[in-house]
């Protein structure tokens, strides 16, 4: 299925990772807002992204409604803190509606607080050893951080 036909994204955290989450999806053409409550934080973002910066906290109903997550196709929870990004996913995803919702997260027990919700999960461990593996040559089944076998 592709994502790309509301060609709206939403942000939250905006360190290294949703920096680059937030310039990617800007290049692929979706309108894309990124969420920080530290102003200095959108200096990350490289010098052709054309989206908009919203300096407020990513966690809050008003913030992500003044974002448009609403009508968004995509919510991408990018924060370094496992507690904000699950916040951040419920509301997109339970109170505001939106269909993709993505959250980084490390904890496998707050993954797993994440299993009624629609929200998939990205865990950076997870994702860097299947690469280490795939680049060293190894042969190596996709494991899902919700299940066993995940990696904290």
């Amino acid at each position: 299925m592709s994502l790309l036909g509301g060609k709206r994204a939403v942000v939250v955290g905006c360190g290294s990772f949703g920096a680059a989450a937030a310039g990617a999806l800007c290049r692929l053409g979706y309108k894309t807002s990124v969420i920080d409550m530290d102003v200095s934080a959108f200096n990350r973002l490289s010098p052709d992204f054309e989206g908009d910066t919203i300096t407020g906290d990513g966690t809050s109903f008003a913030v992500l409604k003044d974002s448009g997550v609403q009508t968004a196709s995509l919510l991408v929870c990018a924060t370094s803190h496992d507690t904000a990004n699950m916040l951040a996913a419920e509301v997109g995803s339970d109170v505001c509606g939106c269909a993709n919702v993505f959250a980084r997260i490390n904890n496998q027990a707050i993954a797993s607080v994440l299993e009624n919700h629609n929200v998939e999960v990205i865990c950076p461990h997870q994702v860097l050893v299947k690469e280490l593996c795939v680049q060293a040559g190894f042969n190596v089944p996709v494991v899902h951080p919700r299940r066993e076998g995940y990696i904290s």
